[in-house]
């Protein structure tokens, strides 16, 4: 039996084997994704899903994941355990030169934001409509600032898995694993803990004390780049995914999570 999950994603099921398959359009992608997964495996990375390859079209397979629960990021062990699987990953450089691996691109963290701010700064007119006026300056300000303000320093880099989102964390009995690595990079590690600091402090009810204990490294990251705290990526990431599919109840959520942030961001920078 044959079970679509996304318009590239299918569960198959049949006697004796239970896989998830993904297809992939862009060979280049698929080739990343399938030597970042061998070289996983190699390393005994068990984080990670065992993975099969199908070259002819262009398939990647794995175990079909049997979830115990959704990943919350409310939950502090959760928050720490994903923290713990991320360590990992990114040690593997101690033993993998990932560099040396030409199908994974580099990143640059500053980069990500003049991207994201320029699809902002290009929806003016929908931001302001459907989140007002003031919080759509506030926030661009904020952005600009940040920018002009990011530290530019020489940094070790490694593996990076490049989009921490909760649906990427799957809880199961022997524990959390990673999957989808299509946006993996090579990096310096302090981007991927910038972007989780911003994608937990929400969940967090914006007490950074309370996640600065689960992870003293965000600390340090906080003082070497004061800037990853003012950028606010994770409203412009809402506010991005809303416009590609609005919807009245969608927007009331998120005028409320606007209001929470833009409250919380200058308690956060101002009074901090």
């Amino acid at each position: 039996m044959l079970e679509a999950i996304k318009p590239n994603v299918w569960r198959l099921k049949e006697e004796g084997r239970d896989v998830c398959i993904k297809s992939y359009e862009e060979l280049v992608l698929y080739l990343k994704v399938k030597h970042l997964h061998k070289q996983l495996m190699k390393l005994k990375f068990t984080q990670a899903l065992p993975t099969e390859f199908d070259d002819e079209n262009q398939l990647i397979i794995q175990p079909f994941c049997k979830v115990t629960h959704v990943t919350d990021y409310t939950e502090s062990a959760t928050r720490k355990e994903i923290i713990h699987v991320l360590e990992k990953l990114h040690a593997t450089e101690k033993v993998e030169s990932w560099w040396e691996q030409t199908t994974l691109p580099a990143s640059s963290l500053y980069l990500k934001w003049q991207l994201r701010l320029s699809r902002i700064l290009a929806v003016e007119e929908l931001l302001i409509k459907h989140f007002g006026k003031d919080p759509y300056l506030y926030f661009v300000r904020q952005a600009e600032e940040a920018m002009s303000e990011y530290v530019h320093y020489e940094a070790a880099h490694t593996l990076i898995h490049g989009d921490i989102a909760h649906h990427n964390f799957l809880q199961t009995a022997s524990g959390i694993v990673i999957i989808d690595f299509d946006l993996a990079s090579y990096a310096d590690p302090d981007e991927e803990w910038t972007l989780l600091l911003q994608r937990f402090l929400p969940f967090a009810d914006y007490d950074l004390q309370q996640l600065i204990d689960e992870h003293p490294d965000f600390l340090r990251i906080i003082e070497e780049q004061p800037s990853g705290l003012r950028y606010p990526n994770e409203v412009f990431r809402e506010w991005l995914a809303f416009l590609q599919k609005p919807h009245k109840r969608k927007q009331e959520r998120l005028l409320a999570f606007t209001a929470k942030a833009l409250e919380n961001h200058r308690k956060l920078w101002y009074d901090a």
